[in-house]
């Protein structure tokens, strides 16, 4: 089995960025609803996703590897852990949530698309 590394670029905050203005711009993602996307690839740096600040380099997520998943429209946990490329079992969704807690929130029933998880290891 190939281990499949992520693929990112880093982007420079600059004056007068946030997250959906960032994730607008056509280098990026041309769509701010993306923002999720920034905002749950770089978790370790980013607290609030309403605080970031200039020359802050950020991750820009442009694929998945072999322990993430971007979440879809209309993904719920159960959903994502049955699929054979993630887990392969929904009852395994626990998993998930607790490895992702931090971003997911309190309601393990809303998550938001372009939230990228991160997949414990079985």
């Amino acid at each position: 089995m190939l281990f499949r590394s992520a693929i990112y670029d880093e982007y420079t905050v600059v004056v007068g960025d946030y997250l959906w203005k960032i994730s607008a711009k056509s280098d990026i993602y041309s769509d701010p609803m993306q923002w999720m996307r920034i905002y749950s690839y770089n978790k370790d740096q980013i607290k609030n996703p309403d605080l970031i600040y200039s020359d802050q380099i950020l991750k820009i997520h442009r694929e998945n590897g072999e322990d993430e998943y971007l979440v879809a429209k209309g993904d719920y946990l159960q959903k994502i852990a049955g699929n054979a490329n993630v887990l392969g079992d929904p009852s395994k969704w626990t998993k998930i949530y607790e490895k992702n807690k931090d971003i997911i929130g309190e309601d393990a029933n809303m998550i938001f698309p372009y939230t990228v998880l991160v997949i414990p290891k079985d």
